[in-house]
């Protein structure tokens, strides 16, 4: 199911504002979540701190993954999306394949920013993954990232299937022009009208829909606080 560029706009803006209605305390693990705009295109920025092998969920259980319009009710499984290997536009001959867990890791933490920006081809959002630093490091590898993103429990099914699956690195950020990894969204439609079966939703109600089909697969799940301020905003218009 697609979402066209003002429903994602609107999307992105009303889940940042509402991210600052949020206490700190029920802000789950998310640092900080912000709408930027560069020639009328939005794009959302999230940023975490992660470690590598972090659990799926917090033991508090402040990040649940949604999957219906009513965010009180159902969870979306991890992994229900296909594998695909296309590129953005074209081929791409960088899909990351990860056979095994790796040997060496990232031992200490990082700063990620996920950056949700749309797809005019795919109509649809797209995750880029991007490692911010002050000295112009190169990206991590692609071990260090599946290590830093994918948690442990779901390593086995993702090598599988799912978006992960096709988890590129992309030669310039759309938004920064920097480097970054992007999960590929080709499935992202086919996953969202499987899930969403017809409804129509607001962008707001899709983007937390998405984030349980996509976000999650690289440990960005919806702090539940974050969900239920989403609910009661849409019930009050």
């Amino acid at each position: 199911m697609s979402l066209t560029p003002n429903d994602f706009a609107q999307g992105v803006q009303k889940l940042a504002s509402a991210w600052f209605d949020v206490v700190p305390a029920d802000r789950g693990d998310w640092q900080d979540a912000r709408a930027l705009e560069n020639d009328g295109a939005y794009c959302l920025r999230i940023t975490k701190v992660v470690r590598p092998h972090t659990p799926a969920v917090p033991p508090d259980g402040r990040d649940i993954i949604y999957a219906t319009t009513d965010l009180d009710r159902d969870v979306v499984s991890r992994g229900e999306a296909e594998e695909t290997l296309l590129h953005f536009e074209e081929d791409d001959s960088e899909i990351l394949t990860k056979l095994s867990p790796s040997s060496t890791g990232v031992q200490n933490a990082r700063e990620i920013h996920y950056d949700i920006v749309y797809s005019p081809t795919y109509q649809v959002p797209v995750l880029y993954v991007a490692f911010p630093s002050s000295d112009r490091s190169p990206l991590p590898s692609p071990d260090e990232v599946y290590d830093l993103l994918v948690p442990e429990p779901y390593r086995a099914q993702l090598q599988a299937v799912g978006p992960m699956s096709a988890l590129s690195m992309t030669g310039e950020h759309p938004v920064t022009g920097g480097p970054a990894y992007f999960v590929h969204p080709c499935l992202t439609q086919d996953s969202m009208r499987a899930v969403m079966a017809g409804r129509r939703v607001s962008g707001a109600e899709y983007l937390a829909i998405w984030f349980g089909i996509v976000g999650s697969t690289v440990g960005l799940s919806l702090p539940v606080s974050l969900a239920r301020g989403l609910q009661n905003s849409d019930s009050t218009m």
